[in-house]
């Protein structure tokens, strides 16, 4: 099911191709037979096009709202804004900062106002991005590098766990995986 669901909403191209081909080949029958009704069964590629086209556009999958949330964050860091952040978090979001040790919610929000308040950031460049759903949870693994308005930059892989909950995807574990010099900070 997944596949489908990928195939025909989240990367159409291949069905587009299939169906060009399909096209290609009632073409060339209706060249060789040249009649109205045949004529008529050309119709048959554009207007699936247009359907896996308009499906494709207004369905969104788990994948692709999970993706806009990153994405929305993501803008909000780059204006030193963590609305968003504070919008997806969960309640119960946490991350770990050494054994035995994690953050909650409101020390996430803390910290991160108190870091972009000291460093600013200019942009954001994910170069690796996976989600895997599960049900009424998922996985994003995203490599992401952080480009601060000084020019310097360092490059992070993150893992953010999500839970679907009534009024949409949450986050409910963040954890950075590298560099590991940036998880062993000292609050």
């Amino acid at each position: 099911m997944e596949t489908l669901e990928r195939l025909f909403f989240e990367q159409p191209a291949a069905v587009y191709l299939a169906i060009a081909a399909i096209e290609v080949v009632l073409f060339a029958i209706w060249l060789a037979r040249q009649n109205l009704r045949r004529s008529l069964m050309l119709l048959i590629g554009p207007g699936l096009i247009t359907i896996v086209a308009l499906t494709a556009h207004f369905v969104k999958t788990d994948r692709e709202q999970i993706e806009a949330i990153l994405q929305e964050i993501g803008t909000g860091i780059k204006q030193s804004d963590l609305s968003a952040a504070v919008k997806y978090l969960d309640d119960a979001c946490t991350v770990p900062v050494r054994p035995g040790r994690k953050l909650s919610k409101d020390a996430i929000i803390r910290i991160g106002r108190r870091v972009l308040k000291r460093r600013q950031v200019a942009r954001l460049i994910s170069t690796f991005k996976r989600t895997e759903i599960h049900d009424d949870s998922a996985t994003t693994r995203i490599n992401v590098r952080v480009v601060l308005t000084s020019g310097e930059y360092v490059n992070t892989r993150w893992r953010f766990e999500w839970i679907r909950r009534q009024i949409g995807w949450r986050i409910i574990r963040v954890e950075l995986l590298y560099p590991p010099e940036l998880t062993r900070w000292n609050f």
